[in-house]
């Protein structure tokens, strides 16, 4: 029953552990747990880089995700996944990420993690499953779909068996088991929700400048 809001420069992240949310804003160079009761700062995490996309001043939210049980969180900076556990503990998990890459990411497992990444030539963007701490490739949907300036979302259904990814072109839904596509809308979206029956979605339009030949 909380009631939780965060600035128009910023972003919240609940966390796995009850009462407690992760906050970040343009003034802060930290991820900031706190008790949403109390206000209480629990802990505090380095944000994901670049803050600011290219040289257009426009801060980009960093992405951030939290372990199954909320003692870590997966933070994307530079061309590395860091995890940290908020105590000056981090560890450079052994996998590289492209500079498109957005860092949007989720645990569907104690050790598994599913991000949006560039996958093909270019800045061709796609899925991947890996296993922590190795980086190791389980599964993967390739595309073609490619666009600058662009973050994608990806979403749990609610009972956990399908992914919901905002690709550039597309909205696709994916078994979290295995990445397969189960459906495929021709809609490009900035962010997801899922109804609570997860029978239908709701998405935002991506509102980011889009590439020279692409429709507004």
């Amino acid at each position: 029953g909380a009631l939780l809001w965060s600035t128009s420069d910023g972003q919240a992240q609940l966390s796995p552990v009850e009462g407690i949310v992760a906050t970040s804003s343009e003034d802060d160079d930290l991820w900031i747990e706190t008790v949403v009761s109390s206000q209480r700062r629990v802990r505090e995490l380095p944000v994901s880089a670049p803050r600011f996309d290219g040289g257009n001043d426009a801060w980009s939210p960093p992405a951030f995700a939290y372990t199954p049980d909320g003692a870590q969180a997966v933070i994307p900076h530079d061309r590395v996944i860091t995890l940290t556990d908020g105590r000056g503990g981090q560890t450079a998990l052994p996998f590289t990420r492209s500079t498109d890459w957005t860092g949007r990411g989720l645990f569907v497992g104690a050790d598994e993690f599913v991000s949006i990444e560039t996958v093909g030539p270019g800045i061709n963007e796609g899925v991947r499953k890996r296993r922590l701490p190795g980086g190791e490739v389980t599964a993967e949907l390739k595309t073609h779909e490619a666009q600058s300036e662009w973050d994608g979302d990806i979403v749990p259904s609610p009972n956990g068996r399908f992914l919901a990814v905002a690709l550039p072109e597309s909205v696709r839904i994916l078994r979290a088991s295995d990445l397969v596509e189960a459906t495929f809308i021709q809609r490009d979206a900035g962010r997801i929700a899922w109804a609570p029956d997860g029978n239908s979605l709701l998405t935002t339009p991506d509102a980011h400048y889009r590439d020279t030949g692409r429709a507004p």
